[in-house]
């Protein structure tokens, strides 16, 4: 039986939609409404089977799935693709929500914690994935003493502390790794924050996730993690394990 897989008319119109290329569009289409799309929108596809079906190369296949992370529209893991939001176009009626269930059931565990690092580490692009990360918690308002009259007020407001692509690089680390700080100074997280950061925008964010989740299923490697220093290095000098997937991963709405 042939699953259907209806395109609203607004499709073409979105403003979105409209600033993609030809190639783009096509690709985002057939991301939507191939034969193996799930209502839950997480599937495995490969680069060569895109590239094969739409009659475009390889290398164009990877740099527009490559964008559709950077632009917040998926995220890619390996062979699994996930389409964000995907589910919620779908039709709201019990026989879907229990579709939808039964297929989440059925995506391998690793597979579904691989697409919640990068979500966590895609937040450092700025674009609201699915928003695994914590808030954190807002510090108390220090109590603004009263200036004395000898004082001069610059009325220059105080600029925010640090780098925001910094801070959010290491919130995302914190909560992938599962700890609530590093045991560096805050001198070295600086710098080596901006080191992943630099790194992960390199190698892609989903290639850094990637690495990271491999690194963390390995118990010796786990127990240092909590050391920033250690995190990037391991992660610039990466290796793959032996069997590993080597094929490069894709952070991605």
């Amino acid at each position: 039986m042939a699953k259907y897989r209806p395109v609203k008319t607004s499709f073409w119109t979105d403003p979105y939609i409209q600033g993609l290329s030809v190639e783009e569009k096509l690709i985002f289409l057939y991301l939507i409404t191939n034969p193996l799309t799930r209502l839950c929108g997480i599937y495995e596809i490969s680069d060569r089977t895109i590239a094969f079906e739409t009659g475009l190369s390889e290398k164009v296949v990877a740099q527009t799935v490559d964008r559709l992370y950077t632009d917040g529209k998926t995220v890619r893991h390996g062979s699994w693709i996930y389409i964000i939001n995907y589910s919620k176009h779908q039709q709201n009626n019990p026989s879907v929500v229990s579709a939808i269930q039964r297929e989440m059931l059925e995506i391998p565990q690793d597979i579904a914690k691989a697409i919640q690092t990068v979500d966590r580490l895609s937040q450092t692009t700025h674009k609201p994935i699915l928003k695994l990360i914590p808030k954190p918690k807002p510090k108390p308002k220090p109590i603004r003493k009263e200036k004395k009259s000898t004082e001069v007020d610059s009325g220059v407001p105080e600029k925010p502390h640090g780098d925001k692509n910094i801070n959010d690089m290491l919130l995302a680390l914190k909560a992938t790794i599962g700890i609530e700080d590093f045991a560096d100074s805050v001198k070295w997280q600086r710098i080596y924050g901006k080191h992943c950061y630099q790194l992960a925008t390199k190698i892609t964010h989903t290639e850094f996730a990637r690495r990271l989740d491999i690194l963390l299923n390995d118990g010796f490697k786990r127990k240092r993690m909590n050391e920033i220093k250690y995190v990037y290095e391991q992660v610039k000098g990466f290796l793959e394990p032996n069997g590993g997937d080597s094929s490069p991963g894709v952070f991605i709405s």
